[in-house]
């Protein structure tokens, strides 16, 4: 069995990480260097398998000498790291190789957070934070890759199911809908008949350093880059009630002659996040295996699920980036909305709750271009002027329910989809039987920035 099954810690110094930080963040390198840390200032790179628990419920998770990750008081975390992590109930990490989720669960109900990818720190907030300060920790969850992974294609013919179950010798019974599809994952790439290796290597800080940053002069420049760096992140976060505040003003100057429903409303506001990356959407998963073992569970399925029909394609989180421009997704069907309204009024179809947002959006678009909602700065501003939303449903045509658009168009048009259309010979073949019905694909909204775009 490969040893990336297991999680497991090494003791290293600042010399021994310095080229994979500068890598990755030169700017944290230059000020660490600054601050001239000695062989004595020890640091932890902890290894944690696809989807270890990183983080459960506000308690750190910290592998063990028997290969699991546990919390700090389980007695196989060794007692030379327990002591040295006792400053905060998360230590101060940074993410040196793959990537963590940070989401919410209630009642089974998965709410993404934050996607966090090599060269992001995790807990940083909370460590430069007062001792009792007004935070709630019980509520967050951290894993190990993306939490919220899913494969496109339906996965739940019994028969097919059975082939993975019996080959690599899980339990979880075959998925009720997209979130449900990570158990069955993670379970495949923890499996010994699993062959990629695969952690989430993660560079933690011991609380020495954080005693340092902040009580020593010698190590300003660590703590001024640190509070800059929490200062930029949370730029959204700090200024939430003015914004909020500007959305109320918003949704009631055009509550006249909309009247959204709440939920409608809801979905517009979290579109608003996404597009201007404050939250992720989802993308397609590629074979850089950041986000998980793509290529291994792309062997899974083809080899043991034996799909007739469809290449299996991962969706994972992604912020939508002027970088690349790749465009983003989010699903009508299990939007996970990090604030929705604690009641509405019945929520009509999804094919009509598509029509209601997208119109939505385009009067928010077209008051704000006309200087009726003054939002000067805000996120709905960038917003409005710079993302293209379309909608795509499976059972519409392409000539009703405009602005809807056929699901399969989708798949033509977005070459992220592309190898859905490769036949058996390799050649493009816009014919092949496509995931129409797919749970998340089905019925979806497609972000992406409006250059070259007619508006």
């Amino acid at each position: 069995m490969p040893n990336s099954h297991k999680a497991w810690t090494e003791t290293v110094t600042w010399e021994q990480v310095r080229a994979q930080v500068l890598a990755l963040n030169p700017e944290l390198a230059a000020a660490i260097d600054k601050v001239s840390p000695s062989k004595e200032d020890v640091l932890y790179v902890m290894h944690y398998p696809f989807g270890s628990k990183i983080l459960e419920n506000g308690v750190g998770f910290i592998p063990t000498t028997d290969g699991r990750v546990a919390p700090l008081g389980d007695p196989q975390v060794p007692s030379a790291i327990a002591q040295n992590l006792q400053r905060r109930f998360s230590p101060v990490s940074f993410i040196l190789d793959k990537s963590a989720e940070v989401f919410f669960n209630i009642k089974n109900n998965l709410i993404p957070v934050s996607y966090l990818e090599r060269g992001s720190f995790l807990g940083l907030w909370e460590a430069l934070d007062m001792s009792q300060a007004h935070y709630i920790k019980d509520i967050w969850n951290i894993s190990a890759g993306a939490r919220s992974l899913f494969l496109v294609p339906k996965t739940t013919d019994a028969a097919s199911y059975m082939g993975l179950r019996s080959f690599y010798k899980i339990r979880s019974k075959s998925p009720k809908d997209n979130y449900g599809h990570w158990e069955t994952f993670v379970e495949i790439a923890n499996s010994a008949r699993f062959e990629q290796a695969w952690t989430a290597d993660i560079l933690v800080f011991t609380d020495n350093w954080l005693d340092k940053i902040m009580t020593l002069a010698s190590w300003l420049p660590l703590k001024a880059y640190c509070f800059e760096y929490c200062w930029k992140e949370s730029h959204y976060w700090r200024n939430k009630v003015s914004f909020d505040f500007i959305w109320k003003l918003s949704t009631e100057l055009i509550g006249g002659h909309l009247k959204p429903n709440p939920y409608h409303a809801s979905l517009v506001k979290h579109l608003s996040l996404i597009g201007t990356s404050i939250l992720p959407g989802f993308a397609v998963a590629n074979d850089d295996n950041q986000a998980a073992p793509i290529t291994g569970l792309k062997q899974a399925y083809t080899t043991h699920y034996k799909s007739k029909d469809y290449i299996p394609l991962f969706m994972a989180p992604k912020y939508l980036s002027v970088k690349d421009n790749i465009p983003v997704y989010l699903s009508f069907q299990s939007p996970g909305l990090l604030e929705s309204p604690l009641y509405s009024r019945k929520i009509p179809s999804i094919r009509n709750a598509m029509l209601e947002v997208s119109y939505i959006i385009e009067t928010f678009r077209l008051e704000i271009l006309d200087g009726n909602i003054k939002a000067t700065g805000a996120h709905i501003e960038t917003f409005a002027n710079q993302v293209f939303c379309e909608y795509y449903h499976n059972d519409v045509s392409s000539d009703s329910h405009h602005p809807l658009q056929p699901t399969r168009q989708l798949f033509l048009t977005d070459n992220q989809f592309s190898p859905l259309l490769i036949d058996k010979t390799g050649k493009i073949n816009p014919l092949k039987p496509l995931p129409e019905s797919s749970p998340f694909l089905g019925c979806c909204v497609k972000l992406s920035f409006k250059e070259n775009k007619s508006t």
